[in-house]
Formats: C-alpha cells, sequence, structure tokens
C-alpha cells in the first residue's frame, strides 16, 4: 500500500501542490503582518516589564514587593458619587470597592472625587490600592475588579501601577482628620533624564526638599513613587513595539493636606518650585508636570482578612447591588473569566429554549487587566444601554 504522497501523486502534481501550499503559507504570514500593522499598539499594565497576564495567579516563583494600584475613572456627567451614598452610581460603586478590598493581599483602598477648580478634571475619581505583592497585584488584575463600573465612564480608566520601595504608603485620612484633600502630582520626563538610579535620586531628594519647605498650610503628609511602565500587550512584541512603552518616565507624588485650609494657589506655587528644581535634558521645557486635586471621600478599606466568605457566587449586576452578604472575591480567581462566559453560554442557551424571559445577552465579561488607557474606545462598536444614573428610583 503506497505510503507518502510520492507514491500517488505524479512529480509534477506534487510540485504543484507544494508551490500552492507555500504561496498559502505566504499570504498567511501577510495577513498577520497586515494584521500587526492595523491592530491597536496598546500597552497594558505591567511590572518590570512584565504584562500583567504573562504569569497566571498561582505560577509565580516569588511574591514581590509590595504594589500601589493608581486608578483613575472619568464619570459621566449624571453619576455623582460624593454625596447621596443611596443612589444607584454610588450603591454600585461601594459593592465594587468591597469586591475589590476582598482580593487576596488587599492592604487597604482610599478613594476620592476631583475638585471643580481643576478645568476639564472634574467628576473623575481617583482610588488607591494598596498590595502586599507583586502577586496580590496580579490576582487583582484578574479579577472582575473594576468592570461592573464601566458603564458610568465617558472615556478610558486608567490602570497603573508603582512598586513600594521605601517603608509603607501611609494613609492619606485618618478617622480623626476631618476632611482632606490630595493633591495628585505627576511629573513626566524623558527616559534618558532619569535612566540611572543616581537621577532618579536626585529627583526624590528634590521632592522632599520641597515638601519639608512647607511650615504651615495645612500640609498633613506626601508619599511619592515612581510608576511602572505599561507593556505591550502584543503576543511577541518586537523591540520596537516594547521600546514605545519606554518614551517616558512618570514620577508621581500625592500631597494630603488639610481640607479646611487648603489653598489651590498655594499649592500651584508649590509644585512650580518643584518643576523648577527638578533636572532635564532641555533647558528650554524641561519635564511636564500637572495635578488634580482630589477630595477624599472613603478611608482605608479594611483588608481581606476581616471579610468572610459568603455561600454563594455573586456574578450578576442584580447580586452586587444587594446590601448583603458581604462581597468577596472568588477563591478560584485565575479561572473567573471562564466560569462567566460559561454562564453567559447558559444563559443563551436558556433563551433559545425559552426557559428564560429576557433576550439573549450581549457584550462580554472583562477583567480588571483589560481596562486600561485606550482599550475602552475599542468597545465602542459593542451594544450598550445608556442609563439615566440620576434618575433612577
Amino acid at each position: 500500500m503506497p505510503g507518502t504522497i510520492q507514491d500517488v501523486v505524479p512529480e509534477h502534481l506534487r510540485l504543484e501542490i507544494e508551490e500552492i501550499r507555500r504561496q498559502q503559507r505566504e499570504r498567511q504570514l501577510e495577513w498577520q503582518r497586515e494584521a500587526r500593522r492595523t491592530a491597536p499598539k496598546l500597552h497594558g499594565p505591567a511590572v518590570d516589564g512584565v504584562l500583567w497576564n504573562r504569569i497566571r495567579p498561582g505560577d509565580e516563583t516569588t511574591e514581590g514587593p509590595p504594589i500601589l494600584s493608581i486608578l483613575e475613572f472619568p464619570l459621566q456627567p449624571d453619576v455623582e458619587l460624593d454625596d447621596d451614598v443611596a443612589a444607584p452610581a454610588r450603591t454600585l460603586w461601594d459593592a465594587t470597592v468591597q469586591y475589590v478590598a476582598s482580593v487576596p493581599g488587599c492592604g487597604g483602598i482610599e478613594w476620592g472625587t476631583t475638585t471643580g477648580m481643576d478645568d476639564g478634571l472634574a467628576g473623575r475619581v481617583v482610588c488607591l490600592v494598596r498590595w502586599e505583592s507583586v502577586a496580590a497585584w496580579r490576582r487583582f488584575q484578574y479579577s472582575m475588579g473594576f468592570s461592573p463600573v464601566v458603564g458610568a465612564l465617558v472615556v478610558d480608566c486608567s490602570n497603573r501601577c508603582a512598586k513600594v520601595v521605601r517603608g509603607g504608603v501611609p494613609s492619606f485620612g485618618g478617622e480623626g482628620d476631618g476632611e482632606t484633600v490630595v493633591d495628585v502630582v505627576s511629573v513626566v520626563f524623558d527616559t534618558g533624564d532619569v535612566a540611572t538610579v543616581e537621577q532618579r535620586g536626585t529627583v526624590e531628594e528634590r521632592w522632599e526638599a520641597v515638601m519639608g519647605s512647607v511650615v504651615d498650610g495645612g500640609l498633613r503628609r506626601s508619599y511619592a513613587v515612581w510608576l511602572e511602565n505599561n507593556a505591550s500587550t502584543f503576543a511577541e512584541p518586537t523591540p520596537e513595539e516594547i521600546a514605545a512603552g519606554l518614551t517616558s518616565a512618570v514620577f508621581m507624588g500625592f500631597v494630603a493636606w488639610d481640607g479646611e485650609r487648603y489653598d489651590s494657589r498655594r499649592a500651584e506655587e508649590l509644585y512650580t518650585n518643584l518643576r523648577a528644581s527638578l533636572p532635564s535634558s532641555d533647558s528650554d521645557n524641561g519635564p511636564v508636570i500637572s495635578r488634580k486635586a482630589v477630595r477624599l471621600i472613603k478611608h482605608a478599606q479594611p483588608p481581606y482578612s476581616q471579610h468572610t466568605q459568603p455561600v454563594a457566587p455573586h456574578n450578576s449586576l442584580a447580586s452586587i447591588l444587594k446590601p448583603d452578604p458581604t462581597r468577596q472575591c472568588s477563591a478560584d480567581i485565575g479561572n473567573v473569566a471562564k466560569r462567566a462566559n460559561e454562564a453567559l453560554a447558559s444563559s443563551i442557551r436558556d433563551a433559545r429554549v425559552r426557559t428564560r424571559l429576557f433576550p439573549a445577552p450581549r457584550g462580554s465579561f472583562m477583567l480588571q487587566g483589560e481596562l486600561f488607557e485606550g482599550k475602552i474606545r475599542l468597545l465602542q462598536g459593542e451594544p450598550y444601554v445608556t442609563c439615566p444614573w440620576g434618575s433612577v428610583p
């Protein structure tokens, strides 16, 4: 019995078949190259250049240093989180924060809203989450995270992080402090200006000197970190795609003020002096500095160890909005998305056989790590239901 193609196909036909296969491979490679050229060049959350989903929870060889997550959520105009704690948007937000606080390794959460004194920055929520290790931060990225509030956002959210290398991140608002305003100050350098440990140390020294110059005015505490650079989301990024995420370095400071004594103009002068003292290879422009004032609303949440395990999973919006039981992150966090997709498929099957009264659901499940700058714009083609947040009873 013939065993190979050479035994049954004439030589000229065999050569034609091989040529057709070669052409197919060439076309496939060209399609892949074209897709690479036209695909969005996105950079997602990473630590030490390693994208969040390159390592699954439980596969880490080391826990790694503590991490501070810095998240920013631009809200739709009718979404208010400041005052009415019974409003639907605030209920959803509080439940989501409670869920994030239950991720193993969460050391506390503080959040607040930007004030109207910053043009174009009002209506944003800034959230700081302390993680005990890189492994805990990665579990957060694999969890549902803040994805339930995506429908309340008007544009991209920001999902950045920083390693905590000296001491611990302080709690910026204490129980007896009263109103607290936290200035979030970002200083963006060209990477070459702060490429060495010595150069970064100089920036940190200038920051400490400027903060130490405040002798009156309600300054309570301050802290500063270097943000981790995001990493390319391509499976096998080229050196050029990797370098695209390393063009700048961000030094971020947090300055907590007594809210009753907070003076925006004085704070602005302080940060102007900071910029003038910083090193730069461009004497005309220098580093770019910006700030946003955040009225701290919620102090640190209790850590994971103080939560109790619920008796049933809570995957739907309706269950999240219920006051009891306590929201809890799944222990099998590496398979959260898989179980959510299975639940979605089951729901669609129920709709098809008419055992469920509602239409087939649309959209998809998103992990926290999939929420970052540039990603939300890709969802504009998805079907949305616009919720009038301010008028829901």
